[in-house]
């Protein structure tokens, strides 16, 4: 036995059992293959950390509920045969299902039909309906990965020999939490010790959210925060996700995971009808529940389920053993394309047998490939090494990944006419850039980049006019276009560095207003030509705009501490206002600009990331926005890019973060405060633990607000009392969402007149 983790390190040793395999391990237990030798059959056997052993009650009430989980037979439970202690090992003994777990089909699938997840669902619901009948027992951890499919295709609910009676305390210590956090229902995640029925519920609603999704409930939160949003966080309605769903479905999962127990089913009888009814009819035999109450959102969009006629029964039920009485051990056989995925697995046990040949016949052409390595070096002929290539550098804040360099596009300089009686032409952009390659600009700030992608369109633009003398009225367009170049460039004027002279580009947007005002009066240009008069049809290009789903701004009945951080950073930042409107040309980050395409900014990343997930955050309007993740190197220790899109695939906002540890802290010791609760807003990451302590810093340049995030722990004898950083987060959000995002947690905080008209006094 291995003192250290817990876990064998080779096959163990208990009388009357031969160990054949390691099926499995995780961090409480290990579950082996084996062999009774009594009666010559094929059991599992879970054996337990040594330090979870070391507890005589708990040990005591091991052995009361294995006894008691060994008088459940039904063909939906995986029969326990024996528990007991063997030396320093406690272990319990159960029948071995060869087949698959429902959580290698969702790795396998990504998601499951609909109708393979109801008839789960239904097999599962009838176990625990039997368990609960029979002895009172609830399960507490009901997962796609408890949940088993065997080569028949029946399903089995395994581990129940870990359960525990209704109304004992749990089998975890005090300050744990028993389940898997993605999964347990809110009254778990708070530690409530009286628990019944119910909690296995709402587990199954979220375990059939995932199987129709392939979406992990709140799978982009760290343990601890899960905990967390089961009690105070928000689902994606699972229509969304999956546009095919039925309603139905999306109404059953909806009202099992409902956070309150007491307005959650009130039996067995109930789950397995309104199952039974969606399946059949696409209906729920019971009532629908209420807005609100679940961790389920419900989206606009969802449907009112409507009533189909049902299928045969052959086709729209599982089969039920011909064994059963009175209806209480129904066996749940799943159709025959999802038997063929459940003996994956042996097959693939099947091929371990082939291992040792094909390691050797591996060895074997190694050695070959190297021999014939070797007398190539040795007898070919002498030859002259070219001298390496001398290595570059990119500079800091550059990522390796990026296929569009900034340097590809410099700002050109508009010539200042020679003399006034003889006005020059402006130099073609791609001339003066070659001869003035001092030009070319690295510098990666914000308000720099989006002042100069602004003036090198203008100025494009004005030399098109020029040329064609076509549209004078795009000249007040291309004049608010050089104005706002010259707001950026003043906004980044203090911060600059000295390699970049930013009077000059200044100086340079001036001359280029200069000749447009000559435009606009008819006052000769450059060149000696007068503009051409604008036909009277013309217009100028249609504004940008974000795009949300229809009552977007609704209030939704929770309130979070997410909305309050967010709220105090950006209140001076901005004005509430549910304009969707915005200019061109609001510089993100690097080269990627505000409602850009998100397959534009995917490339100037360098990333071919096609899975987008719903942002969950509060913060943002329910179903609204999504995210890419892209993995690089962004500058100052930044791994992960969260590019944050609308509901058209269009640039909304950007988030750099760095999860790793750092000994020195990134923002000022004297920002750090025990009131801020939030530090990753995108993904609505809240802190866990009062050990941990958050800074924010708010910067604003041209039309990007930048919000700074640092997570710390604290250390009574470090510098402020603090210790190592934990994460660094860096927010960029556009001037006009920040905008909106105001108006919608003002909406949410009732600061704001409702729809029609009076402010609405807050509590």
């Amino acid at each position: 036995m291995n003192s250290n983790t817990g876990h064998p390190s080779g096959p163990p040793e208990i009388p009357g059992y031969e160990f054949i395999r390691l099926i499995g391990e995780g961090g409480m237990a290990a579950v082996w293959a084996a062999r009774q030798v009594a009666l010559d059959r094929l059991v599992a056997i879970k054996i337990f950390r040594v330090d979870a052993t070391s507890d005589a009650e708990w040990v005591a009430r091991f052995k009361e509920e294995a006894r008691t989980a060994a008088q459940l037979i039904h063909p939906g439970i995986v029969q326990v045969h024996d528990a007991g202690e063997a030396g320093d090992i406690l272990y319990y003994v159960m029948e071995l299902v060869e087949g698959c777990s429902v959580a290698e089909l969702i790795d396998i699938k990504g998601r499951l039909m609909e109708r393979h997840a109801l008839a789960i669902a239904w097999g599962v619901a009838e176990a625990l309906r039997f368990a609960w009948r029979k002895s009172g027992i609830i399960h507490c951890d009901i997962k796609p990965a408890n949940i088993l499919i065997d080569r028949e295709g029946v399903v089995r609910v395994t581990d129940l020999g870990l359960a525990r009676t209704a109304g004992s305390r749990p089998l975890a210590d005090e300050e744990e939490i028993a389940g898997t956090p993605n999964y347990v229902s809110p009254e778990q995640a708070r530690g409530e010790e009286k628990l019944d029925f119910r909690t296995d519920v709402y587990s199954l609603g979220a375990t059939l959210y995932h199987m129709v999704t392939g979406v992990l409930p709140f799978g982009d939160f760290p343990p601890l925060e899960v905990l967390r949003c089961q009690q105070e966080g928000y689902l994606t309605d699972p229509v969304e996700l999956n546009p095919d769903l039925s309603p139905g479905t999306a109404w059953l999962i909806e009202k099992m995971m409902i956070r309150d127990r007491s307005a959650r089913y009130t039996s067995w009888d109930a789950v397995v009808e309104d199952i039974e009814s969606v399946r059949e009819r696409g209906i729920l035999k019971s009532s629908l529940p209420p807005s609100g109450i679940s961790t389920v959102l419900r989206s606009p969009h969802r449907k009112m389920p409507q009533p189909r006629q049902p299928a045969t029964p052959s086709k729209s039920r599982a089969t039920a053993s011909s064994d059963t009485s009175g209806g209480e051990k129904r066996r749940v056989v799943l159709p025959r394309d999802i038997k063929a995925r459940a003996a994956l697995k042996e097959r693939s046990l099947a091929l371990q047998a082939t291992y040792p040949f094909l390691r050797l016949m591996t060895v074997m052409i190694t050695a070959i490939a190297v021999y014939g390595w070797l007398y190539y070096l040795v007898s070919r002929p002498p030859h002259r090494e070219m001298p390496a290539a001398p290595s570059r550098r990119l500079p800091r804040g550059v990522s390796a990944v990026r296929k569009v360099k900034w340097e590809e596009k410099a700002v050109e300089r508009i010539p200042e006419p020679a003399a006034e009686t003889a006005p020059q032409a402006p130099v073609p952009a791609r001339k003066a850039a070659a001869a003035e390659k001092r030009g070319k600009i690295a510098w990666r700030n914000p308000a720099f980049l989006e002042g100069a992608r602004a003036f090198n369109h203008a100025y494009a633009e004005f030399r098109k006019y020029t040329a064609t003398r076509e549209n004078a009225r795009a000249l007040q367009r291309i004049e608010e276009e050089v104005r706002h170049a010259i707001r950026s460039f003043e906004s980044c004027r203090e911060v600059a560095p000295a390699d970049v002279d930013i009077d000059e580009l200044i100086d340079r947007s001036y001359h280029l207003l200069a000749d447009i005002r000559q435009a606009m009066l008819g006052a000769p240009l450059p060149g000696g030509r007068t503009p051409m008069p604008e036909p009277s049809q013309s217009r100028p290009p249609p504004p940008l705009r974000l795009a949300l789903q229809a009552g977007w701004d609704r209030i939704v009945p929770a309130r979070n501490r997410i909305l309050d951080d967010l709220y105090e950073l950006l209140l001076d930042c901005g004005s509430p206002s549910p304009d969707t409107e915005a200019p061109h040309g609001i510089v993100l980050f690097d080269e990627i600009t505000y409602l850009m395409p998100a397959r534009d900014a995917l490339a100037i990343l360098g990333s071919r990331s096609s899975r987008k997930k719903p942002v969950n955050s509060p913060v943002f309007p329910p179903n609204s926005f999504y995210y890419y993740e892209v993995s690089g190197d962004f500058g100052e220790g930044f791994s992960t890019l969260l590019l944050v899109v609308d509901i058209k695939d269009q640039v909304a906002a950007i988030q750099l973060s760095d999860n790793s540890t750092h000994e020195e802290l990134w923002l000022n010791p004297a920002l750090f405060s025990d009131e801020w609760r939030t530090y990753d807003f995108v993904r609505g990451r809240q802190r866990a633990t009062p050990r941990w302590k958050i800074a924010h810093e708010v910067t604003e340049q041209g039309m990007v607000v930048g919000i700074r995030t640092e997570l710390a722990d604290r250390d009574p004898k470090g510098y402020f009392q603090l210790g190592s950083s934990r994460a660094r987060v860096f927010l960029y959000l556009p001037r006009p969402l920040v905008n909106l995002m105001l108006y919608y947690i003002q909406r949410q905080r009732n600061l704001i007149p409702a729809p029609r008209g009076k402010v609405r006094a807050t509590s």
